[in-house]
This record gives structure tokens, sequence and C-alpha cells, in this order.
């Protein structure tokens, strides 16, 4: 009996040792990220990147520290909270979503105790993708249907600015668009680089999914930051978005101002098309359900093809995040990624029929802009191509 209990005590004292261990290292990062996560910031968009990018950096290195004993738990809980609610803070100041805010700083103990002030916040997790049998399609671009692209030319001739269309119905390959060539500002469309990039780091995962949720500044900036432009841009060549431009940082705490009155840029840098976008959506679709070829082009695993495309599906329905095609669609699954500027909408999207998925990409751009105008424009684009018929 007694040699029997020699193993389990040495597994004990092991297990002991390598909490004592975690302990140290929990201090240690308690040290060095808590300050900076505790250091007033601006009201301005460099403080609020300031305060996002110190808040994660402090919940990253928490939680990297998983087996600390059980008087340092309620200590790496606290940082956890601070973390998040920092987090929070800043997230509401570019974008209010809906959610549970903190009223004030949860208070971090000076040290180790056995004192609990209440969980741990959950990590944020990417939603599981379930699609049904007739999603389950990909097929490359084929046919030009002649004369959808006419209809689709018809609205945009008769829209007082500029617009552009890209139709992709995967479950066929027919294709059809107009002005899908045009460069248009890309605003917001093209963090789908950031976020492919994001999705291949687990440090990222949580920026990926705000990335994907609610088009967050924060999170694509803090993207750029870590990995650097080049990545992000390779990521919009992979994606085959040749033509899209991502030259630098967006300005935090502006993503929900679009419509202030203020006149437009009078030229843009960050620039995409409606076809660049539909490739995008291509590629994700067609990796996610295991397309070779678009995994290699990806540089993802399918696991994380279908972790990208589940994220696209799970968007927050508020104010412009709605985009221009849910309107219209109001019972149709959809995976979206929307932007919108002073003198910009867009709506880039995989709408999933009765009949198979079909992408659809409607660009709408004039100074002076409203959401309004641009989802009627894009509710003549789905009547043209019979979407109100094929998701009732």
């Amino acid at each position: 009996m007694r040699a029997a209990l020699v193993p389990v005590a040495a597994l004990a004292l092991a297990l002991s040792a390598a909490a004592a261990a975690a302990d140290g290292d929990l201090l240690a990062v308690k040290a060095r990220l808590l300050p900076p996560a505790q250091a007033p910031f601006a009201k301005d968009p460099d403080g609020l990147q300031a305060r996002y990018d110190a808040a994660r950096d402090l919940e990253e290195a928490v939680r990297g520290v998983r087996r600390v004993s059980r008087r340092c738990g309620a200590l790496r809980a606290a940082l956890l909270r601070f973390a998040r609610a920092q987090i929070l803070t800043a997230e509401d100041a570019d974008y209010p979503v809906p959610r549970t805010k903190p009223r004030a700083l949860p208070p971090v103990p000076a040290r180790c105790t056995a004192a609990a002030r209440g969980p741990a916040p959950a990590a944020v997790e990417a939603p599981a993708l379930a699609l049904p049998a007739a999603a389950r399609v990909a097929r490359r671009e084929g046919a030009t249907d002649v004369a959808l692209a006419a209809r689709l030319g018809a609205i945009g001739r008769a829209y007082r600015g500029w617009a552009g269309f890209w139709i992709h119905d995967l479950a066929t390959g027919r294709t059809a668009g107009w002005n899908s060539d045009a460069r248009f500002a890309a605003g917001s469309a093209v963090k789908l680089g950031a976020l492919v990039e994001a999705v291949r780091r687990p440090p990222l995962a949580y920026d990926a999914v705000q990335i994907a949720r609610w088009s967050s500044n924060l999170a694509a900036n803090r993207v750029v930051e870590r990995l650097g432009l080049a990545a992000v841009n390779d990521a919009l060549r992979r994606l085959g978005m040749w033509s899209s431009t991502y030259p630098g940082f967006y300005r935090a705490g502006t993503s929900a101002a679009v419509d202030a009155p203020r006149p437009p840029p009078p030229t843009h840098a960050r620039l995409t098309t409606a076809h660049d976008l539909g490739r995008a959506l291509y590629r994700i679709q067609a990796a996610a359900l295991g397309d070779r070829t678009a995994l290699a082009q990806l540089r993802l695993t399918r696991a994380q093809a279908k972790t990208t495309l589940a994220l696209l599906l799970a968007w927050i329905d508020v104010g412009d995040n709605r985009g221009l095609i849910r309107p219209a669609l109001p019972a149709a699954r959809i995976a979206q990624k929307n932007a919108w500027i002073s003198d910009l909408r867009t709506t880039a999207a995989v709408v999933y029929g009765r009949s198979g998925p079909t992408i659809v990409v409607v660009e709408v751009s004039r100074p002076g802009i409203t959401t309004r105008e641009a989802r009627a424009v894009a509710a003549d684009a789905v009547r043209a191509i019979g979407l109100d018929r094929n998701t009732r």
C-alpha cells in the first residue's frame, strides 16, 4: 500500500511545484502589464487604441498562466475582470454594441489572496459552423448570366451616384456583374484580410471575433500592429482581392459616426472592388468545405476556414452593421462583411437560399449618401437576382 502511495505523493508534489511556479509567472505578468493597463487614457482615437491594446496584452498574458495555486486563483480572476472591463470601455467608444457594461473598473488585489471576488470572464470563443446540406457547395466562377448583368446595369445607371455589383451563384457557378471591377472606397470591407490573419493565430482569436461580429477598428488595428501591414496585404492577395488596398490603421472611435455632417474625403487610399470581395467570399466558403486549392491559397486549415465562415455568419444586427441586404431578406441566413463611411455603403454577403448559396456584393457611393437609399439599391438588386423568392 505504501509503495502505491509514493507515486501519488510525488504527483501531488509536482503539481504543487508547478502551481507555485505559475504563481510566480502570474505575479510577473501583473507587475509588467497591469500598470500600463491602469494608466490614464485620453478619450481620443489614440487613447482608445492604447486602452484596448494594453488591456488585451494583459488579458492574453494572464490567460496564458493557467495552473496557479488556490490562493492566486482570485488574483488571476480579478486581473481578467479588470482587463475585460477596460476592453469593453474602449469598444463602447468605438462602436456601441448590445452587452452588459461594467459600471466601474473592478478592483485588483495587491497580492495573492484566498478571498474570491466573483468568477473570471470566460474567453470569447468562435461559434461552430453548421450549414444545411443545400449550403455545402462552392462552384467556381462559370458562365456569365448576360440577362442578369443587364438588369444590374439598369439599376446602377438609374442611381444618382455610383454603384457596383457582383453576383456568384455557388450552386451553379453562374456569375453576373456591373461595374464590378471599378475601385470603390473600401472602408471596413478590407478587414477581411485582417480577419483571415487573426484566425490563423490563437492569441488574436478575440480580435478576429470582434472584426467579424461588429467590424471593430480596435481589433483590426491590433492585428496590423502585431503582424504588420505586409501580412494583412498579403492576406488580401490570397483572398483574391488583387485590386484592394489596406494602407494603414483605422481611426478608433469613428465606427458609429458615419452620418455626422461633414464633407467626404476627396480621395480614398483604402480601395476595393465588388469582384474582389466576391472572390474573397468564394475562397472562404470553398475552404470551409474542404477545397484544397482554396485552403492552400488562404494558408488556413479547414478548421480555421470553418471558423472564419462561422464568424462571418455571427455578425451583430445593430445600426449600419445590419448591412444592405438583410432588410430585403429578413428571414435569410447571411454571412457578411459590411462597410460604411460618409460617402459609401457596401455589403459583401453569402446568402443561403433554398436552392443553395449566392454571393451578393453591392457597393453604393455618393457624397451625402444615406443608408436608406443604399438599401433601396440593394433591394432592387435582390429582386433582380430573384433571391427574394428563393429565401422565403
